[in-house]
């Protein structure tokens, strides 16, 4: 007899990667229906928070714990609630943190996700040079 496998589950049997993305359009929730943390098809859209950490304001805890403790608190008050698709019970486990250089990185995106938005990009791209103006 052979060794038999154990059940095979689909979805967050994954490590998550980081996805990138761009801070528009984290603030319009434009993606596909692709849930974030299993890849399965969304079922709903679900406020995330994402924090943001800026470094200067620790430049100032050699010279004032007061003024740091300030500093970090207005340099870090901006913390945005947006949507993004997930499969009902695959909630948990994303994070998201937002840099302005940067955009907002999704921290434990399923891979099916970050292929899904990369598509629906590419296909907006092409529907833009098609006709020669942004599709809403």
């Amino acid at each position: 007899m052979g060794v038999r496998a154990g059940p095979q589950f689909v979805g967050c049997e994954h490590d998550g990667v980081r996805c990138v993305t761009r801070i528009e359009r984290f603030e319009q929730g434009d993606y596909p229906m692709v849930c974030v943390r299993s890849g399965l098809l969304a079922m709903k859209m679900v406020p995330v928070q994402t924090r943001r950490s800026t470094v200067w304001p620790w430049f100032l805890l050699p010279i004032s714990i007061v003024w740091f403790a300030v500093a970090k608190w207005a340099a870090d008050s901006d913390h945005p609630w947006r949507k993004l698709p997930f499969a009902e019970g695959h909630v948990n486990g994303i994070t998201a943190t937002y840099e302005e250089s940067i955009g907002v990185i999704i921290n434990g995106a399923h891979p099916d996700f970050v292929e899904a938005t990369r598509q629906a990009q590419a296909a907006r791209r092409r529907r833009t040079r098609c006709f020669g103006r942004p599709v809403d």
